[in-house]
């Protein structure tokens, strides 16, 4: 392999990792994971080098941050700062809501944020979770620029850019991002009521509509009559969609079409009200609940085992130690018996989970666990709560200061939190993020060979060429734009790190601060505002908040305007006027 051009094997490794991740076939882990390999089989960089870079500091702590993260999630207080007890009109809920999330944003990732937020929204008393939940998403986005530490893409980035003698801080963060903060969620206690209105029309209020399986077992006395004569046509709660008889699915069905034994029934309706499909005679549940069993719904996460496969395939009962109740996935229309649907990420399990369930370490890794009425509150005691945020207010104070190293306080915070039992080895087990390792460690490589392969010097040679070689406003645009075409094809990461380099080789040439071509790399990765399988928080909110894919490119549209011009002007205002 020697007579290829080093170049070419570098431009051909880029270009299928950006053309898996973007196809969405693959799991991201599973992309750079091929990544990784194929740059140390092409020999572009030596086994020992690559290691190194899977151990750099900024990757620790993003790690160690992830794993405290389960003990701030933990804090009682902060879900109840959520929301006031009395009713209140949506756009004050949302100026609460926004307000606190946003600020927690600042200084814990954003999947934290949103997986403790998300069931005190979901169960919000006055008002729909899909009026909250994609507002909840965008604003921990945006909060996450106001420090260094807010997202893992910024703390990459400030490592990356202390290896080329940029030192960023809280002071160059702070003003953007602040400016970010306060303009999107701004636009979004004003548009969100108004873009997302129509979608409450339309589904009407607080409903919960899953895919349902039911059969009519051996001896039942629905057997032999018709659907009009078992009282099954108008149902206050579900409606029956299919019947799948032998392989052959019937649909849709009609009043006078005869029920058979062996038959299974496709409902569809509101989950919530699943006992009373339980309480019909003759009728039974794909999975009966047992008395010790809990109810749960479970969103599947972007790197979970059960992407692309069915319940069958991953024994699901067996691994989980949980059965399937049912299945959502937004506002789209499935079909067949629930053993044979082909899960995606974002799909909503209801689940009747034993007590094995929350013990199971590979839950952690495969869902995101939104609690139900039925589930048991494990909030830390309120001493646990005093220390962990007295832990937590040291760990910014000393990091925020400069004092001690970002990755070196994350790694003592997540080790005192362990040794503490603030978090559980079982805990840390189950839930620590080896994908976003995996990713983590990619994202750096993906940097490194595209600096070394001179990928960043001809990127930005065409930048300057195109905005006419002398106005660095127009450069810093298009820095933010191609980070942000990039951050929607792969993730926040990886386009951070990949732009990074091009960025500060534009400052160069055009002879500007080179912090504030950073910057605009490090807000450009965190701009994922289009895509619903953009980014993770996303994902995880989809389905919960029965979004469709317009409400993410208007409601996105919007908070990209704002976040853009918010940000940009102020890093222009700063550092270029």
């Amino acid at each position: 392999m020697a007579f290829i051009d080093p170049v070419w094997w570098d431009a051909a490794l880029v270009i299928a990792l950006i053309g898996g991740l973007a196809s969405g076939r693959y799991p991201p882990a599973a992309c750079f994971m091929a990544f990784i390999v194929g740059v140390v089989l092409t020999g572009r960089m030596a086994f020992s080098d690559a290691l190194r870079l899977a151990v750099e500091p900024a990757t620790i702590a993003v790690l160690s941050l992830v794993v405290f993260s389960a003990a701030l999630s933990r804090i009682g207080w902060l879900r109840r700062a959520m929301f006031s007890r009395q009713k209140h009109s949506l756009r004050m809920t949302l100026l609460r809501f926004l307000g606190v999330a946003g600020l927690f944003s600042t200084v814990a990732p954003n999947t934290a944020v949103v997986g403790a937020l998300m069931g005190p929204a979901t169960r919000h008393t006055f008002h729909p979770a899909h009026h909250l939940l994609l507002p909840l998403s965008y604003v921990a986005l945006a909060g996450g620029m106001m420090t260094p530490i807010g997202t893992s893409a910024n703390i990459m980035v400030v490592g990356e850019a202390a290896k080329q003698g940029v030192a960023l801080n809280l002071f160059h963060f702070a003003p953007a991002g602040g400016a970010a903060l306060i303009a999107v969620a701004a636009a979004l206690v004003i548009f969100a009521p108004f873009v997302l209105r129509r979608k409450a029309k339309e589904d009407g209020p607080g409903a919960e509509l899953f895919h349902v399986e039911a059969s009519v077992p051996d001896g039942s006395a629905m057997a032999g009559r018709t659907v009009l004569e078992n009282n099954l046509r108008h149902l206050p709660n579900f409606y029956l969609a299919e019947i799948v008889r032998d392989g052959r699915v019937i649909a849709p069905v009609e009043p006078d079409d005869v029920l058979l034994e062996g038959d299974t029934l496709i409902f569809v309706g509101d989950v919530r009200r699943i006992e009373d499909l339980r309480a019909l005679t003759g009728l039974a549940l794909a999975q009966g609940r047992a008395v010790d069993q809990m109810l749960y719904q479970a969103v599947i996460a972007a790197d979970s085992i059960l992407e692309g496969a069915t319940l069958r395939e991953v024994g699901f009962r067996a691994r989980f130690d949980a059965s399937v109740l049912a299945i959502r996935r937004g506002n789209e229309r499935l079909s067949g018996k629930l053993g044979q649907i082909r899960l995606r990420a974002g799909d909503l399990l209801f689940l009747a989970a034993g007590p094995e369930f929350h013990l199971r370490e590979n839950v952690g890794p495969s869902f995101h666990i939104i609690d139900t009425p039925e589930t048991v509150h494990t909030d830390l005691s309120r001493r646990r709560t005093r220390h962990v945020t007295f832990a937590f207010g040291c760990f910014l104070a000393a990091v925020l200061t400069g004092f001690v190293s970002v990755a070196s306080a994350a790694f003592f915070l997540a080790v005192g939190a362990i040794a503490l039992k603030w978090v559980t080895t079982r805990e840390v087990r189950r839930n620590f993020p080896f994908d976003l390792a995996i990713a983590l460690w990619g994202s750096v490589m993906l940097g490194t060979i595209i600096q070394r392969s001179g990928f960043d010097e001809w990127a930005a040679s065409h930048i300057v060429d195109l905005v006419g070689g002398g106005d660095a406003v127009f450069a810093l645009v298009a820095v933010f734009a191609l980070t942000w075409v990039l951050t929607e094809l792969l993730s926040n990461v990886s386009a951070a790190l990949a732009a990074l380099p091009v960025a500060l080789d534009v400052a160069h040439k055009l002879d500007a601060p080179l912090e504030v071509f950073a910057l605009a790399a490090a807000f450009g990765a965190s701009a994922s505002f289009l895509v619903p399988f953009g980014y993770q928080t996303h994902l995880m909110v989809l389905t919960p908040g029965g979004y469709r894919f317009r409400d993410f490119i208007v409601l996105g549209a919007i908070v990209l305007v704002v976040f853009a011009a918010s940000s940009l002007s102020t890093l222009w205002w700063i550092w270029l006027r």
